[in-house]
């Protein structure tokens, strides 16, 4: 789910972006994973048309999104926002109307990276190679980790789109907005510690973060 915040327009970077349609605020969670996006079905893919695959296959895309906005977030070696752990979103700098939104896609650890012809995100610190292999460097762990805390930080302190909507989903957040300010610390350390054990989810220590809001979940991968 993504917050109804954006709008599929042209991009310089690949064809298509999404576009804030307002000021975004750093600490503003965008998107989470509410379970309506799912693989698509034999029969369904059956059902598309030629240019329907063509575009399925070039964005990797096995899954059928339940917002065609999700198909545009393109990457940026600076983006403007990014994964905080078990698919959700965060703005990690203030996103100016009109700005396209973006992700870094080396946030994802399970796989290597790779870009045809070369990363063109023009960032000025591109990495502008084909490919960018795990594990990440030390100093690109590092800089993600600070912009994620201190968005996270924020995040009590802007409106939140999605908030109802995410809490449904992950309870274990509710500390993050909350006033009491050692829980939301201990949920944003918990946080960083599972993303520094490289975990595409959040893990063991997603374990810890729902133990804070005094709830327990059996963790599935």
């Amino acid at each position: 789910m993504i917050a109804d915040l954006f709008d599929i327009k042209r991009s310089k970077i690949q064809d298509k972006g999404v576009f804030a349609r307002q000021f975004v605020p750093k600490g503003t969670i965008i998107y989470f994973d509410c379970g309506r996006c799912r693989p698509w079905t034999k029969e369904e893919l059956a059902g598309l048309s030629k240019e329907e695959l063509r575009f399925a296959f070039v964005h990797n895309s096995s899954t059928k999104y339940c917002d065609e906005r999700l198909l545009y977030n393109n990457h940026s070696c600076d983006s403007n926002t990014l994964d905080i752990g078990d698919d959700v979103s965060i703005v990690v700098r203030d996103i100016k109307k009109g700005e396209e939104q973006t992700e870094d896609y080396r946030v994802y650890s399970m796989d290597d990276v790779r870009f045809k012809g070369g990363c063109k995100c023009g960032a000025p610190n591109c990495m502008k190679r084909k490919a960018h292999l795990l594990p990440p460097r030390k100093e690109l762990l590092g800089t993600w980790a600070k912009e994620i805390d201190d968005a996270l930080r924020s995040a009590d302190k802007v409106g939140q789109p999605l908030k109802r909507e995410l809490l449904k989903v992950h309870p274990e957040l509710r500390p993050l907005f909350g006033r009491d300010e050692k829980k939301r610390n201990r949920v944003i350390a918990s946080l960083g510690k599972a993303r520094a054990n490289g975990m595409g989810g959040l893990g063991d220590d997603l374990e810890k973060v729902y133990s804070l809001a005094g709830l327990t979940r059996k963790i599935q991968f």
